[in-house]
């Protein structure tokens, strides 16, 4: 439990800022906002890395550094976005849920490797991908993929690449927990599984967090609404390559209940490319 200060929701929506901290420890690996609606609509909001939070002068996922309360504040400076609650998993932590759900159903259309995190995989119509695996495809920001003469060519869009994989894993994580069962004892197995692995805000009580996960899982994950926010390349006085929300972020973040952003008036979005996405359900 942590004790940390959250700006709540104030149009009856909940925001969950779910983080999976590095290795290290010193920065956060990835970053979603959770919205759980008061219709039972899910969305969720992947955050860049990268954006750049001119007050603390770093990049967003480097404020988790200066401890929980200093990764919310940054947060919720850059988009605007109130964050309700606080959930934080480990990689321990994913892996072994993965595996618990009985891992996830994934089409693979294409040979993938990625020799950072160790991924490789060959085509498949539908295979299930342990704890393990996934979490070596849902980290790589390296992909690359074996064309029809034989070569590995890269991803050239690094962290947008991996956060429309990451996109498809969302939607086959709902549906894997919904098959896997969300009665009393299966919730109860899970959070067990987790106990060692998670950290939440001393605010999300053991019946709130139930009634989330429960309202998450009665979603339709055909109709779950995954948000991508419009970005600018830009450089920081000190060289550092870094991203800007851009023209069109501040009506996507008004959906998650946005009071103020940074995005007014900033420039074009920067298109990095098509991310290569050799990942489908099934």
């Amino acid at each position: 439990r942590l004790e940390v200060s959250t700006q709540p929701s104030t149009d009856g929506a909940t925001n969950v800022l779910v983080v999976g901290p590095d290795i290290s420890g010193d920065s956060a690996d990835s970053m979603v906002v959770v919205r759980v609606e008061p219709g039972g609509a899910v969305r969720l909001l992947s955050i860049p890395r990268d954006l750049w939070d001119q007050q603390a002068h770093a990049r967003i996922n480097a404020s988790y550094g200066g401890g929980v309360q200093s990764l919310i504040d940054s947060v919720q400076r850059v988009t605007g976005v109130p964050v309700d609650h606080y959930v934080e998993v480990t990689f321990e932590g994913f892996t072994e849920l993965v595996d618990e759900l009985g891992g996830f159903p994934i089409t693979i259309n294409q040979p993938v490797r990625d020799q950072i995190t160790g991924l490789e995989l060959e085509p498949a119509d539908c295979v299930t991908l342990n704890g393990d695996t996934l979490l070596a495809l849902v980290r790589s920001r390296h992909l690359e993929v074996r064309t029809s003469t034989g070569e590995w060519a890269t991803d050239p869009t690094s962290d947008f690449g991996r956060i429309a994989r990451a996109q498809v894993l969302m939607t086959a994580a709902l549906g894997a927990l919904t098959d896997a069962g969300t009665g009393p004892d299966d919730l109860d197995r899970y959070s067990r599984v987790l106990a060692d692995h998670v950290r939440l805000d001393s605010g999300l009580s053991l019946n709130r967090l139930v009634e989330l996960a429960t309202e998450i899982v009665a979603s339709d994950p055909n109709q779950l609404i995954i948000d991508t926010v419009p970005v600018q390349a830009a450089t920081t006085p000190g060289g550092a390559n870094v991203l800007h929300l851009a023209a069109g972020a501040e009506q996507i973040l008004d959906t998650y209940g946005s009071r103020t952003t940074s995005a007014i008036g900033a420039p074009a979005p920067t298109t990095p490319g098509n991310p290569v996405v050799p990942i489908a359900t099934c």
